[in-house]
C-alpha cells in the first residue's frame, strides 16, 4: 500500500486522491528499466510515459535493532527533544 508508515485510512485516501487525478497507481510493481519512453516492469508489462516520477518507498535503517533500542512504527530510532536516544549515554 502507499505510505505504509502512516495509518491505513490515510494510505487509502492518498491512493484514492491520486486515482481521482488520473494517476495510475501500481503497487508492488518492480521497475526493471526506465527510459525516455516510460518504464518496463518485472512482469513484462511496459508503461508508456513522457514523464516518469520516481516515488519508491524508503525504509528506515535497522539501527534500532542493532542498538537494541525503541523504534517507531516506521522502524526509526526513537529520540527525545535533544535527539538523544532514551536510556543511552552520548
Amino acid at each position: 500500500r502507499l505510505l505504509t508508515a502512516f495509518p491505513e485510512k490515510l494510505s487509502q485516501s492518498a491512493k484514492s486522491q491520486l486515482e481521482k487525478l488520473g494517476v495510475e497507481v501500481k503497487l508492488g510493481a518492480a521497475v526493471t528499466e526506465c527510459d525516455d519512453n516510460g518504464v518496463a516492469l518485472a512482469d513484462g508489462q511496459r508503461v508508456a510515459s513522457a514523464c516518469v516520477l520516481w516515488a519508491a518507498g524508503v525504509m528506515a535503517s535497522r539501527a534500532a535493532k542493532w542498538l537494541d533500542v525503541a523504534a517507531d512504527r516506521a522502524g526509526r530510532v526513537v529520540v527525545d527533544e535533544h535527539l538523544h536516544v532514551p536510556g543511552r549515554e552520548g
